[in-house]
């Protein structure tokens, strides 16, 4: 058969890779898979991962293919049956189990006469063979031009490559949720795990994956356990689309299962601004972690934050007059409309403190114990209006009577009666009715 010769060079593979899957350096497992367990439970804008894909694995068509780019012949379940390949000695199909984790390096393509089929050829310094890829009834530059344009079950090397060199030994944070574990009692030979979102992680491990998601990332969290994802970087030759990597598949491509930097970090540093350094006091008696109670009304200063994994809640730091700390959880996001009316503490951060201190306006004029009485929420006969306001909040209705009296309901939202009512008369409060 004549062959036309558009583009052909013969170059050996600079490094020799044996077949045997478990001395093969691109495949990379898991450790202790056996013994890890599930546990606990898309895309930034302004997320540095972005910027890291689009620097370091720019997306390589078909079309621009050269002779120094390697691919591993990973096929999934459905392809095991294809005959997707040629040998080109004796132009006989080889079955893609046959050539299962050989590496092939890409030697061009050339146009055969008279029939014009595509052969795409690629080199095995294993065997020392050359294999192509037949397209029929296609020209180049119509197969070529097609959205998912590429050769099946060849996962592109180059993004493993890269991604060893760029990713192994960093810190990364989780993004995805769901990952896996290497399982050999497994028919998909894993199975998934749950780990909670921005979990800080070290990359132990890059190897080969799968033809539409390349690059295998094993990962290790703080406790120890070790999971993977499979991703693709520069979806060269992934065989899917921009548009498909949606729902469940979002997860495959890089910046949507690891982030390069803590996403809470920015946030953070942004809720702590506000409050930075500044005198503090707190708007109700709190239990803190650990169990320490602190009065309403104590001084403290909010010295850190650290976001709880898959949550809108932060560990706050509190350190009081005397200098011990104190943690609480707290968000800055109201999730429930209703919030305390239904008996719900969301801990919203403006419902636990508020900025001065009120006890240096309390203090004038007004003595320790009902200091102390106001600090617990307590009234008692004798008040004035604003120590009674300090220690109870706004009353829910005012009403003003003869005589110069003046009543305050409290109104217990979850039963929509008044839960108490204060009489004052000529600005100090005479009765407690509950």
């Amino acid at each position: 058969m004549k062959m036309k010769k558009y583009f052909f060079s013969l170059l050996l593979c600079s490094a020799g890779v044996l077949s045997v899957q478990a001395q093969n350096p691109y495949m990379v497992k898991t450790n202790n898979a056996a013994t890890q367990t599930a546990t606990g439970d898309t895309k930034s804008s302004t997320d540095p991962t972005d910027d890291f894909v689009t620097a370091n694995f720019p997306r390589v068509a078909l079309e621009n293919w050269t002779t120094d780019m390697k691919f591993m012949v990973l096929p999934e379940r459905k392809d095991l049956t294809m005959e997707a390949f040629y040998e080109e000695d004796t132009n006989k199909k080889i079955g893609v189990g046959q050539l299962k984790y050989k590496i092939l390096e890409y030697q061009g393509y050339e146009i055969t006469e008279p029939r014009n089929f595509i052969h795409f050829k690629f080199y095995n310094e294993e065997d020392n063979k050359t294999y192509y890829y037949e397209v029929k009834n296609q020209s180049y530059a119509e197969f070529c031009g097609k959205p998912k344009a590429g050769i099946p079950t060849l996962a592109y090397l180059g993004d493993v490559d890269k991604a060893k060199e760029l990713l192994e030994g960093r810190t990364l944070y989780t993004a995805a949720g769901v990952y896996l574990v290497d399982d050999a009692t497994a028919q998909s030979g894993s199975h998934e795990i749950n780990v909670p979102k921005n979990t800080a992680v070290t990359v132990v491990a890059v190897g080969a994956g799968t033809r539409s998601y390349p690059v295998k990332i094993v990962v290790k969290d703080p406790e120890g356990r070790e999971f993977f994802q499979n991703v693709c970087i520069s979806k060269t030759n992934n065989g899917m689309r921009d548009d498909e990597f949606i729902m469940d598949e979002a997860k495959y491509f890089f910046p949507n299962s690891f982030k390069l930097v803590d996403p809470n970090a920015k946030v953070t540093e942004q809720y702590m601004a506000p409050y930075e350094g500044k005198t503090l006091h707190l708007t109700k008696k709190m239990t803190m972690d650990g169990g320490s109670s602190l009065k309403r009304y104590t001084v403290v200063k909010l010295t850190g934050l650290e976001a709880v994994p898959s949550s809108n809640y932060f560990t706050a730091t509190f350190k009081d007059e005397n200098g011990k700390d104190y943690t609480k959880k707290v968000t800055f996001n109201r999730e429930s409309v209703i919030g305390n009316i239904a008996g719900e503490d969301e801990m919203y951060i403006g419902d636990v403190v508020a900025f001065g201190d009120v006890r240096t306006k309390m203090s004038k004029g007004i003595s320790k114990e009902r200091m102390d009485k106001i600090a617990e929420g307590q009234v008692e006969i004798g008040m004035t209006k604003e120590e009674c306001r300090l220690a109870k909040g706004n009353p829910t209705n005012i009403h003003h009577g003869d005589n110069d009296v003046e009543l305050w309901s409290y109104t217990d939202e979850m039963n929509n009666h008044d839960a108490m009512l204060l009489t004052f008369t000529k600005g100090n409060l005479t009765k407690i009715t509950r």
